[in-house]
Protein backbone atom coordinates (compact mmCIF):
# COMPACT_ATOMS: atom_id res chain seq x y z
CA UNK A 1 0.00 0.00 0.00
CA UNK A 2 2.58 2.52 0.63
CA UNK A 3 4.95 1.97 -1.48
CA UNK A 4 2.67 1.19 -4.91
CA UNK A 5 -1.04 2.30 -4.28
CA UNK A 6 -0.63 5.46 -2.28
CA UNK A 7 2.21 7.25 -4.89
CA UNK A 8 -0.39 6.32 -7.58
CA UNK A 9 -3.40 7.30 -5.77
CA UNK A 10 -1.47 10.69 -4.80
CA UNK A 11 -0.76 10.83 -8.23
CA UNK A 12 -4.55 10.83 -9.61
CA UNK A 13 -5.45 13.23 -6.59
CA UNK A 14 -2.70 15.64 -7.35
CA UNK A 15 -3.83 15.47 -11.17
CA UNK A 16 -7.46 16.09 -10.22
CA UNK A 17 -6.67 18.98 -8.16
CA UNK A 18 -4.03 20.46 -10.14
CA UNK A 19 -6.33 20.86 -13.41
CA UNK A 20 -9.93 20.71 -12.22
CA UNK A 21 -9.60 24.30 -14.70
CA UNK A 22 -9.62 21.81 -17.64
CA UNK A 23 -12.57 19.84 -16.75
CA UNK A 24 -15.46 20.70 -19.17
CA UNK A 25 -18.20 19.98 -16.16
CA UNK A 26 -20.07 23.12 -14.78
CA UNK A 27 -19.24 20.85 -11.28
CA UNK A 28 -16.21 18.68 -10.74
CA UNK A 29 -17.69 15.22 -10.89
CA UNK A 30 -18.75 12.92 -7.90
CA UNK A 31 -16.15 10.48 -9.79
CA UNK A 32 -13.46 12.88 -9.09
CA UNK A 33 -14.26 13.84 -5.71
CA UNK A 34 -14.92 10.11 -4.63
CA UNK A 35 -11.55 9.29 -5.64
CA UNK A 36 -10.24 12.33 -3.25
CA UNK A 37 -11.88 11.27 -1.01
CA UNK A 38 -10.69 8.07 -1.38
CA UNK A 39 -7.20 8.73 -1.08
CA UNK A 40 -7.48 11.50 2.16
CA UNK A 41 -9.03 8.80 3.77
CA UNK A 42 -6.18 6.10 3.36
CA UNK A 43 -3.65 9.27 4.41
CA UNK A 44 -5.32 8.82 8.10
CA UNK A 45 -4.48 4.94 7.98
CA UNK A 46 -1.07 5.55 6.72
CA UNK A 47 -0.66 7.85 9.23
CA UNK A 48 -1.76 5.72 12.45
CA UNK A 49 0.76 2.99 10.41
CA UNK A 50 3.81 5.47 10.66
CA UNK A 51 2.91 5.73 14.74
CA UNK A 52 3.19 1.45 14.62
CA UNK A 53 -0.73 1.65 15.29
CA UNK A 54 -2.22 -1.45 12.71
CA UNK A 55 -5.58 -1.25 13.52
CA UNK A 56 -7.17 -0.42 10.52
CA UNK A 57 -6.18 -1.88 7.12
CA UNK A 58 -9.08 -0.35 5.14
CA UNK A 59 -11.05 2.61 4.75
CA UNK A 60 -15.17 2.26 4.04
CA UNK A 61 -14.74 4.56 0.36
CA UNK A 62 -13.55 2.24 -2.01
CA UNK A 63 -11.70 3.33 -5.32
CA UNK A 64 -14.46 4.40 -7.69
CA UNK A 65 -12.22 2.33 -10.24
CA UNK A 66 -14.99 1.41 -12.67
CA UNK A 67 -16.55 4.55 -12.68
CA UNK A 68 -13.27 6.36 -13.30
CA UNK A 69 -12.46 4.30 -16.20
CA UNK A 70 -16.13 5.00 -17.53
CA UNK A 71 -15.63 8.79 -16.86
CA UNK A 72 -12.72 9.14 -18.86
CA UNK A 73 -13.64 6.85 -21.36
CA UNK A 74 -16.70 8.82 -22.18
CA UNK A 75 -14.19 12.31 -22.23
CA UNK A 76 -11.58 10.90 -24.34
CA UNK A 77 -14.65 9.74 -26.78
CA UNK A 78 -16.06 13.55 -26.82
CA UNK A 79 -12.13 14.82 -27.14
CA UNK A 80 -12.03 12.65 -30.23
CA UNK A 81 -15.37 13.59 -31.88
CA UNK A 82 -14.38 17.14 -31.10
CA UNK A 83 -11.22 16.34 -32.70
CA UNK A 84 -12.44 15.15 -35.54
CA UNK A 85 -15.20 17.58 -36.49
CA UNK A 86 -12.48 20.58 -36.15
CA UNK A 87 -10.15 18.74 -38.49
CA UNK A 88 -12.89 18.33 -41.21
CA UNK A 89 -13.50 22.09 -40.91
CA UNK A 90 -9.77 22.86 -40.93
CA UNK A 91 -9.61 20.60 -44.44
CA UNK A 92 -12.62 22.38 -45.53
CA UNK A 93 -11.02 25.98 -45.00
CA UNK A 94 -7.47 24.87 -46.67
CA UNK A 95 -9.38 23.79 -49.75
CA UNK A 96 -11.31 26.43 -50.25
Amino acid sequence: MTTVFMPLNRRARDLIVDHADLLDDERIPQVLLDVCAHVAAYEAVLKRWEERDYTEHAVPLTFPGDALTEYAGAGVSRLKVEQQRLLRARSRSVAH
